[in-house]
């Protein structure tokens, strides 16, 4: 431990950390770990931060952790050099940085409460070294143990609904096909600001089923969605198909796209609700596939991310119903 100079000890730990962390983004890519690791991984989320926080505390000077904010900030330190490095270098999206935080930040905290217990019942160095050793090496003990069990395939039904003040057949027509929604349509929400491209518009090869769709969005990303049940005015239902070859490297972070290893949405139902003359309630579900080991916690985002996307269409459809009425 540097002990002339606190901050100079300070920023130290703080790199310390921060470079263990890429490092483990590093071994944990597919490329560089073979099948052993993943970043997708419970071993790489939920370790790999709990060791950067145990590492950080465990060399970072006594004066400084006499604070507790210092305690808690000094690991955030370290993971927030680490991710800012992992997305300089293009090794991670913003939009993965963003939905990973929420965890990273915690388990951060919870390897420096570790650390700072063993530091308050002053073991001997060598017990000291083990402990710091054997923290450092867990994620990378884990992730072959975590390997051998298979992601869980979990099929998740989003739903949400608007009211709008317009016939059945004004909504219907918004519907079947969407002209190129203009700037001024979109609306603001969290996943189009982390990232998530916008939709811009979707044509349909012929009425009925069979019919096909072709959704686009931002950035050249497009579904192709078949229709699976057709009742004018009523109910519309589409199968939905991303080939994960055609959307654009650009378009999408690698472990979020749509059709990849880890999520895709599967089908989309529009249904119209009348509820009083002129006034229908329309009413757009998902199915989307996860699959990850750490579903509890990617489930909050794919949610989020389908009910956001689906409540702009929404609006979208309300806007121009009601304007065409």
């Amino acid at each position: 431990m540097i002990r002339k100079s606190p901050t100079l000890a300070l920023l130290f730990a703080a790199g310390a950390g921060a470079l263990y962390g890429m490092l483990g983004r590093w071994v944990f890519s597919s490329d560089t770990g073979g099948s052993l690791f993943g970043a997708m991984s419970m071993a790489f989320v939920f370790l790999v931060p709990f060791a950067i926080g145990y590492l950080t505390l465990a060399v970072a000077p006594d004066h400084y952790l006499r604070k507790t904010a210092a305690r808690v900030l000094l690991p955030w330190l370290s993971v927030l050099l680490a991710v800012f490095g992992v997305w300089v270098t293009g090794w991670e999206g913003k939009i993965c940085v963003i939905m990973l935080l929420p965890v990273l930040l915690p388990m951060s905290n919870l390897g420096g409460a570790m650390a700072m217990q063993l530091r308050r019942r002053q073991v001997g160095r060598r017990l000291y070294a083990t402990s710091l050793g054997s923290m450092l090496l867990l994620p990378y003990i884990a992730a072959p143990v975590e390997g051998a069990i298979a992601p869980n395939d979990q099929l998740r039904v989003v739903e949400t609904s608007v009211r709008i003040r317009a016939t059945p057949g004004a909504v219907w027509r918004q519907i079947v096909k969407v002209p190129r929604i203009g700037p001024d349509e979109y609306g603001t929400s969290l996943v189009h600001r982390i990232g998530f491209p916008r939709p811009v518009e979707a044509t349909l090869s012929h009425e009925g089923v069979g019919g096909v769709r072709r959704a686009s969005f931002e950035r050249g990303v497009v579904f192709i969605e078949t229709v699976t049940t057709w009742r004018p005015d009523s109910l519309l239902s589409f199968t939905i198909h991303a080939d994960p070859s055609t959307i654009p490297p650009t378009a999408l972070d690698e472990h979020v796209t749509i059709g990849g290893e880890h999520f895709d949405v599967l089908d989309g139902t529009y249904a119209i609700e009348p509820v009083a003359p002129g006034e229908v309630i329309l009413h757009l579900s998902s199915t989307h596939r996860l699959s990850t080991r750490f579903n509890f916690y990617a489930s909050l985002w794919s949610d989020l991310v389908m009910r956001q996307i689906q409540g702009n269409i929404l609006q979208v459809v309300k806007h121009r119903a009601e304007s065409a009425g």
